[in-house]
């Protein structure tokens, strides 16, 4: 047994003795050699700068995905907020007007614009398309003058 580790050995030992006697020697394999260690290096720190980018394109995403739901959660309470006001304007034009049944022109066309946004921009349903029906079936008022009014 003791033998055989010895050839083995001696094998390995003397193709390690010729292998740095043919880098010392000769020019061609001592570069050949250098760049393959070159190489290798190399590849190593690309692959540390590549290994560092993706850590910062992973975290580029991740707060990128943050700012898009707040932004969706922002645009949210901005659209709840416009249909406030949507209805708020309908409901104020309709008890403005409902005793007379009489609407001018200018009015009507702010209700049927604020209407449209809200039905068909916001998605609103609400008792609007009611108060909107109803003002439909008024009197529009084309000689209404604005002046004195506020």
């Amino acid at each position: 047994m003791i033998e055989v580790i010895k050839n083995v050995s001696t094998a390995i030992g003397l193709i390690s003795v010729s292998f740095g006697l043919v880098c010392s020697i000769s020019k061609s394999v001592r570069n050949w050699f250098s760049n393959l260690l070159s190489k290798k290096e190399h590849e190593n720190s690309q692959d540390k700068i590549i290994g560092g980018l993706c850590d910062k394109l992973d975290k580029y995403i991740a707060s990128n995905e943050e700012f898009k739901q707040k932004m969706t959660d922002d645009m949210e309470v901005q659209k709840d907020f416009a249909r406030d006001q949507c209805r708020n304007t309908i409901k104020d034009i309709f008890y403005k007007y409902c005793d007379t049944k009489k609407i001018p022109l200018y009015e009507y066309k702010v209700a049927e614009n604020t209407f449209n946004t809200y039905s068909n921009k916001l998605k609103g349903n609400h008792y609007l398309a009611l108060l909107w029906a109803e003002i439909q079936k008024w009197e529009i008022d084309y000689t209404h003058s604005f002046e004195g009014e506020e």
